[in-house]
């Protein structure tokens, strides 16, 4: 069944959601995405990784990336269980960035710093300075605030980190439900804590070109 919703917002295809049987690759990618865009915010990805090209991209991210991009999205995040289907969302995802880094303008528009529109005219040069000197030091702090469990600074938030990461991501896990027995709902939980914590492990011991 189709959804239409406002023009140039997006178009959704529901259905298939309905009959998942197995943890998607597109909700294993919102998991685990989430830990380098943690790690980036506590100061632990710098240069030269900079910004990780990556960010979550649900229905919030790609909704407002159709606002920007006025390019719709026509499968349901969920439903997304293959490499290809992946990197059609983040194509889009990295048109809407434009000139900054996906991770960048995640963190920006979540904080309301800025708006879900398209940069046509836009002074680059301005943009790129006003975000790394007033808008970015306050959009993560306000990131962690919120997600993050500890404050910016604190040496703990590699244990607080996947938290959030599994708060976002077992909610859409068909294997974790609450008819699942609790010792079965710990296993999955310990799996995926080991799983989030070596993927940001591999991520900072990668060269800037991997």
């Amino acid at each position: 069944m189709q959804v239409r919703r406002h023009p140039g917002e997006v178009v959704e295809m529901t259905g298939p959601s309905a009959g998942r049987t197995s943890f998607r690759l597109r909700v294993s990618q919102k998991c685990l995405s989430l830990a380098p865009e943690h790690a980036y915010a506590h100061g632990a990805i710098s240069a030269p990784l900079r910004c990780p090209p990556v960010c979550p991209a649900d229905r919030i991210v790609l909704n407002a990336t159709s606002g920007v991009t006025d390019r719709p999205w026509r499968v349901n995040w969920t439903d997304v269980n293959s490499i290809e289907g992946c990197d059609r969302h983040f194509d889009l995802l990295n048109e809407a960035a434009s000139f900054r880094g996906v991770a960048d303008r995640d963190l920006l528009r979540f904080e309301r710093m800025i708006d879900d529109a398209p940069m046509w005219g836009a002074n680059v040069a301005k943009e790129r300075h006003l975000d790394q000197l007033d808008r970015l030091p306050l959009a993560k702090p306000s990131f962690l605030r919120r997600f993050g469990g500890v404050p910016l600074g604190d040496h703990s938030w590699p244990e607080a980190m996947p938290k959030d990461a599994l708060r976002s991501s077992l909610q859409h896990n068909p294997t974790y439900l609450p008819s699942t027995p609790e010792q079965e709902r710990m296993t999955i939980r310990q799996a995926m804590r080991h799983h989030i914590v070596r993927f940001l492990q591999r991520w900072t011991e990668l060269s800037p070109e991997r």
